[in-house]
């Protein structure tokens, strides 16, 4: 995870132990499973295209 996603996450957990209204806290919590998705998202990414680029085969 990068340090703006973590930053964000950190973020969005403060907002949703800080918030009082149920509606607001479910929008805070499904907006952190959402960055948090992508972050995983991101570094399958990542993964592939080091992968692609290292594979000696397909160059």
């Amino acid at each position: 995870m990068n340090d703006q996603g973590a930053w964000l996450i950190e973020q969005l957990t403060q907002l949703i132990k800080s918030e009082k209204s149920y509606e607001q806290r479910a929008v805070w919590q499904g907006l952190k499973t959402i960055v948090q998705q992508q972050q995983v998202r991101l570094n399958q990414i990542k993964s592939e295209i080091d992968g692609k680029l290292w594979n000696h085969e397909q160059w």
